[in-house]
């Protein structure tokens, strides 16, 4: 049986912001290549009619030519490119094409840059949170707090965390893997992103380790909650204080994931160990309101109130 997928906007953030930046330096290339042209022109004709190098520069200037046309065809070639390459989201039933992220790059980029322009620090530096932060209080984790606040953050995650870090721009330790799923997490696929392999040299003592997996494959509950309740004895032994962020919820097209994140989220928050703090971030979006474009992936303003709310539980 054949089905027929449909394809939406991309909503990455992230990735539409490294793209904006390449459409901008190609901008400049198709300046400025026109320009180095007509001045390597000129020496041309110059050896040409005073030196008599007929052969040799003629050869040249065709070439000159063909790298011009080159350089002035360059984002075309490269958005046809980007236009056969098709990502899937997580349930399979959406997908988008890089050629779509190249088209929307800087809309993508300008929904960040407006978060700048009210006053909110999106750079690697410290992070300076502006966000409306009424109903934080009203979602404790249920778990008891650590008497001590962690003075350090390692957040382990998805694209959905990816997208967060660079929104958030703070100085806290990002590990994520986009469509990361339990085998990346637990270090079963080294081919992929090389942090979790390397992820704890970075915990030491008075570090939060904050996890953010699950949406990507929500059958994997017990693995997840085995896996985790492991490293968090070790991690603890080491002075670290672990924390797991329920699985957050989708809407739109996304919306019948919820059932299977509800049912993933009761499930691992009775099967992690006391040594792991469970922080129920689904339940404060689902009372406050949230933004998905795509119905997964949040706007800045949305990763902006995760973080914080994360941050408010520890």
């Amino acid at each position: 049986m054949f089905s027929i997928l449909e394809t939406t906007n991309c909503t990455n953030y992230v990735l539409g912001y490294y793209l904006s930046i390449v459409k901008t330096i190609l901008t400049i290339l198709q300046v400025t290549a026109p320009i180095v042209f007509l001045l390597s022109l000129a020496i041309s004709f110059f050896k040409m009619i005073v030196l008599g190098e007929d052969k040799k520069v003629t050869k040249g200037i065709f070439q000159k030519i063909i790298t011009v046309i080159i350089f002035f065809l360059l984002p075309w070639i490269v958005e046809l490119v980007l236009n056969l390459v098709v990502i899937d989201d997580v349930d399979k039933s959406v997908q988008y094409t890089l050629g779509n992220c190249w088209q929307n790059a800087e809309s993508l980029r300008d929904s960040i840059n407006q978060e700048e322009d009210k006053g909110v620090n999106t750079g690697t530096g410290s992070s300076t949170l502006l966000p409306d932060t009424s109903g934080i209080d009203d979602f404790e984790t249920p778990a008891e707090k650590p008497d001590k606040k962690p003075t350090k953050l390692v957040f382990i995650g998805d694209s959905r965390t990816e997208g967060m870090s660079y929104v958030v721009g703070s100085n806290d330790v990002w590990c994520y893997q986009n469509g990361g799923k339990y085998k990346w997490f637990a270090g079963e696929e080294p081919s992929q992103a090389q942090c979790i392999l390397t992820i704890d040299n970075q915990i030491t003592k008075n570090t939060g380790v904050i996890i953010l997996m699950g949406v990507n494959d929500l059958g994997d509950v017990n693995k997840y909650a085995t896996y985790i309740n492991t490293k968090a004895k070790s991690w603890v032994a080491k002075g670290a204080v672990v924390y797991f962020v329920s699985v957050l919820p989708t809407n739109g097209k996304r919306d019948s994931l919820n059932s299977r994140i509800n049912s993933f989220n009761k499930t691992i928050q009775q099967k992690l160990s006391s040594n792991v703090y469970y922080i129920d971030a689904n339940s404060y979006l689902k009372k406050n309101g949230f933004n998905a474009s795509d119905g997964l992936h949040y706007t800045p303003s949305t990763y902006k109130d995760i973080y914080n709310f994360i941050k408010k539980n520890l």
